[in-house]
C-alpha cells in the first residue's frame, strides 16, 4: 500500500469499469476515473461541453484513493486505466498519486486532456498514453451561442479563447509522455484547415526548440507533411461531433472521407453509440 490518505475524499465524481470509447484503444475493458473541474468553457452551436457536469456546474468529489484501489482489485482482467475530466490537470499531485496506484498493479495508464496547463517532465514521463484534445475556434464562446444556449458570460467562458490553445502545454504533452495521439472533434469542413494549421505550427515549434532541420514530404508535387519524427499522421485521430447518435450520423461520412484521404485515424465515439447519454459509462 501507498502512503497515502486512503479515506479523503477527492475530486473525483465518476468511477467505473466500462470500454474504451475512443481513440487508438476503442474497445479495450477500461476503468475510468472521472475528476471533476475544468479551465475552459467549450461552448459549440447547439451545445456546451458533453460532460457539463465536470465543467460548468463541476460537481463535488465522492470517491477515495481506496475507492480507486478497491474497483481495480473488482476487475483484475482490466489492464487499462484513463484518467478523465473535465481536466485532470487540475490537480497535478492526485494524478501523480493515482497513476502510482495503477502502476502497482501493472496497468497502463491514459490521461484525456484538453492540454492546455503547462505540466512537469517528471510527471508527464510516467503516462503511458496522452490522449489530447486540443480545442478549436468552434468551441469559442460568443454572444450569439450564449444567447442561444441561455447563459451568461463568466470570468471562464471570457478566458475560454486565449487559454485553450498553449504551444509550449501541448509540445511537452507530445514529448515526454510514452506515447500520444491528438484527438480532435470536428463538427463542420473549416475545422480540418484549424486541424491542420495547429499541427503543423507545433512541428514548427519542436523544430525551432530542437534546431533541426525541417524535411518536408511531397505527394504529387504537393508538401502534405514533414518532420515525421514528432507527429505522424497516425498520431491524429478525428472523431464526428456529437452528442447523440443523430447527431454523429451528421458528421460521420465528412469525417471518415477526409481521414482516408489524409492518412489520419478515424474514430467513432462508442459510448454515444451504445449508452447515448447515460453516466458512469
Amino acid at each position: 500500500m501507498l502512503n497515502l490518505d486512503y479515506e479523503k475524499t477527492l475530486p473525483i465524481i465518476e468511477l467505473f469499469n466500462s470500454i474504451e470509447g475512443e481513440g487508438s484503444e476503442a474497445g479495450m475493458p477500461t476503468i475510468f476515473v472521472r475528476m471533476s473541474g475544468c479551465n475552459l468553457r467549450c461552448c459549440f452551436n447547439n451545445s456546451i461541453c458533453d460532460t457539463a457536469y465536470s465543467s460548468f456546474n463541476p460537481e463535488k468529489g465522492k470517491f477515495t484513493y481506496k475507492d480507486v484501489e478497491e474497483i481495480i482489485e473488482k476487475y483484475p482482467l482490466t489492464t487499462n486505466f484513463c484518467i478523465s475530466g473535465g481536466e485532470p490537470f487540475l490537480y497535478p499531485e492526485i494524478l501523480s498519486n493515482l497513476i502510482n496506484i495503477a502502476d502497482s498493479y501493472c496497468m497502463d495508464v491514459m490521461i484525456e486532456t484538453n492540454g492546455s496547463i503547462e505540466i512537469e517532465e517528471k510527471l508527464l514521463k510516467k503516462i503511458d498514453i496522452a490522449n489530447i484534445s486540443p480545442k478549436l475556434s468552434s468551441s469559442n464562446p460568443t454572444n450569439e451561442k450564449l444567447e442561444k444556449l441561455g447563459l451568461q458570460w463568466t470570468e471562464a467562458l471570457k478566458n475560454h479563447a486565449k487559454s485553450r490553445f498553449n504551444i509550449e502545454a501541448l509540445w511537452k504533452l507530445i514529448e515526454y509522455p510514452e506515447d500520444f495521439r491528438l484527438k480532435y472533434v470536428v463538427g463542420c469542413q473549416s475545422d480540418f484547415k484549424e486541424i491542420e494549421n495547429q499541427i503543423r505550427e507545433l512541428m514548427d515549434y519542436d523544430i525551432a526548440k530542437k534546431k533541426r532541420t525541417r524535411c518536408p514530404q511531397e505527394f504529387n508535387d504537393e508538401e502534405v507533411w514533414y518532420d515525421g519524427k514528432f507527429i505522424n499522421p497516425w498520431n491524429v485521430i478525428l472523431m464526428p461531433a456529437g452528442s447523440t447518435n443523430e447527431e454523429l450520423n451528421q458528421n460521420r461520412k465528412m469525417v471518415a472521407e477526409y481521414c482516408a484521404k489524409r492518412g489520419f485515424c478515424y474514430s467513432d465515439r462508442l459510448q454515444i453509440v451504445i449508452w447515448e447519454t447515460e453516466r458512469n459509462r
